[in-house]
């Protein structure tokens, strides 16, 4: 994917690139984001906002939800990795455990900090729970956690 940078005033910037392709209309949806500094720096964040779109990957990892990308994880990847009473139980516990507590939380601000207040509560919640849980859990959310490093 290609951008375009052009200087707005001594010192700023805008970035213009096209983020994604409207599925509906098949028309590409162009962002605009202003960058202080010199060119180079526009540059570098030209660079860094069209990274994720050439791999293929969204532009906009933000406007998801913890609890979105759970659902997603189940039903794209669980589902066909693992047995089918594996996968009920992973649900479960993401769903009864997981969610709740993280769920809506934004996906780009999710931080550790988060997921150990989630182990606690899944703890606190149901001590029978207390060994399965934040294993799966965690799995996870360790996963997540890198991905949007890669995302952001």
């Amino acid at each position: 994917m290609t951008g375009h940078i052009r200087q707005r005033s001594p010192g700023s910037w805008e970035i213009k690139f096209d983020a994604v392709t409207d599925p509906a209309t098949g028309k590409r949806k162009a962002r605009f984001v202003t960058v202080r500094g010199g060119k180079k720096d526009a540059q570098r964040e030209l660079r860094r906002r069209l990274g994720p779109l050439d791999e293929g990957r969204s532009g906009e990892p933000s406007k998801f939800t913890v609890a979105q990308y759970l659902e997603h994880w189940l039903d794209e990847h669980a589902k066909h990795k693992v047995s089918a009473k594996t996968f009920e139980r992973y649900a479960e516990i993401l769903r009864l455990h997981a969610a709740p507590v993280i769920g809506g939380h934004p996906l780009a601000r999710l931080e550790p900090l988060h997921i150990q207040a989630c182990h606690g509560a899944m703890r606190e919640r149901n001590p029978a729970d207390a060994v399965d849980a934040p294993r799966v859990a965690h799995s996870e959310m360790k996963i997540l956690i890198r991905r949007k490093v890669r995302h952001c």
